[in-house]
């Protein structure tokens, strides 16, 4: 978002203002390290931009302030046809697929493409040109319907597009994978009795982020080793697996953790480690934690101070091949994708004090930690 800010500030001051350099690259990552947030305008766009302080005051769940922009209640019985493409590396793809399934059903007609890309990368603006073209000419010229089924999506590490009536497809099983003592992650969960694994997040060291859905390179896949060996993440891993596992569709994760504070930030990411040992993220999740949102339908409590936190990862169509593992990783933050948590509660625009958080995950019998992967039917 600061870079979107960056780019929108000085397209005003002429049209080679906007163009990106590595000048401007390198005083947005300075800004984003900078306290108060909201003042990073300045650094990175030479004077203050009204969304981005906007954006930075109005940033806690439920400000009224973004309620006039929320279609999120509008009749959808009422909209005309929608053609969407997306990618899996797309920062909008969840909302997207999200769409299109309550746009069907109401009862409306639409249809969308995910593709292996990254957000207005040439390939998803070629297949965007396509589609719309087509959808276009038959619903406003009378040219023929587009053929087969609405949901058009990408299975990445097999090379294959997929086809299906609705999305998330027919036949998928949520299929649990348990963290496990020992760093292991399996299709069990713990029997009895097992130590929770500790680590401690610091706002002025954060756990840093590597790749994922982005609004622009450098996103998508990248080696994950360096972050997994830092003391603040937790990984769990499977044994080699035996067949190809296809993914395809929601992810989401339930873990049993307990904090030193009561403002916190809870990361999972879903990655594919090869024979070789190069551990590439698949899809992730980060979710907020504050007095104000625990408890509630998908935080709970238990009489032991353990939080079930229920997150919700990226979709996905992906196949993990056989020989190689599933890991899972566990962290309090991904800097700076996600801004840091600095601990305190203070406002997300002005905060400027920054306190360590202990995080307890825990994966015994009483406290099953698990992340559930889509597989596909028939996989």
């Amino acid at each position: 978002m600061l870079n979107w800010i960056g780019f929108i500030g000085r397209q005003e001051r002429g049209p080679f203002g906007a163009i990106p350099g590595p000048a401007q690259m390198a005083r947005m990552r300075r800004a984003l390290r900078k306290v108060p947030l909201q003042a990073a305008d300045v650094d990175v766009a030479g004077a203050p931009v009204a969304f981005w302080r906007d954006f930075t005051g109005h940033a806690e769940p439920g400000d009224e302030f973004w309620a006039s922009a929320d279609h999120d209640r509008a009749d959808l019985t009422r909209l005309p046809p929608v053609s969407m493409v997306s990618g899996w590396w797309d920062l909008f793809v969840p909302l997207q697929l999200r769409d299109y399934a309550a746009i069907r059903a109401a009862g409306g007609t639409a249809r969308i493409t995910v593709g292996p890309w990254l957000h207005g990368e040439p390939a998803e603006a070629r297949a965007i040109i396509r589609q719309d073209i087509a959808w276009l000419t038959h619903h406003l010229d009378g040219g023929a319907p587009p053929s087969g089924p609405p949901v058009r999506v990408f299975l990445q590490q097999a090379d294959s597009w997929l086809e299906f009536d609705q999305w998330p497809p027919a036949g998928t099983a949520a299929t649990a994978w348990y963290l496990r003592a020992g760093g292991r992650l399996s299709r069990e969960a713990e029997a009895g009795d097992a130590l929770p694994d500790l680590f401690v997040f610091n706002p002025a060291d954060p756990t840093p982020s590597a790749g994922g859905p982005l609004l622009q390179p450098p996103g998508k896949q990248v080696d994950n080793r360096d972050i997994e060996a830092r003391p603040d993440v937790l990984t769990y891993t499977t044994e080699p697996l035996a067949a190809d596992v296809d993914l395809m569709g929601p992810v989401s994760a339930r873990i049993f953790v307990r904090t030193g504070r009561k403002h916190a930030d809870v990361f999972v990411r879903v990655c594919d480690v090869d024979e070789k040992g190069v551990s590439r993220n698949i899809v992730d999740g980060i979710r907020r934690l504050s007095p104000q949102t625990v408890p509630a339908a998908d935080v709970t409590a238990g009489e032991d101070g353990v939080l079930a936190v229920l997150l919700e990862l990226y979709p996905t169509g992906y196949r993990v091949r056989a020989g190689h593992r599933i890991r899972v990783q566990v962290s309090g933050g991904a800097f700076p994708r996600f801004a840091r948590n600095f601990g305190t509660g203070e406002p997300f625009a002005t905060a400027t004090r920054a306190v360590c958080c202990r995080f307890e995950i825990y994966h015994d019998a009483g406290h099953p930690s698990a992340v559930l992967l889509p597989v596909l039917a028939g996989a």
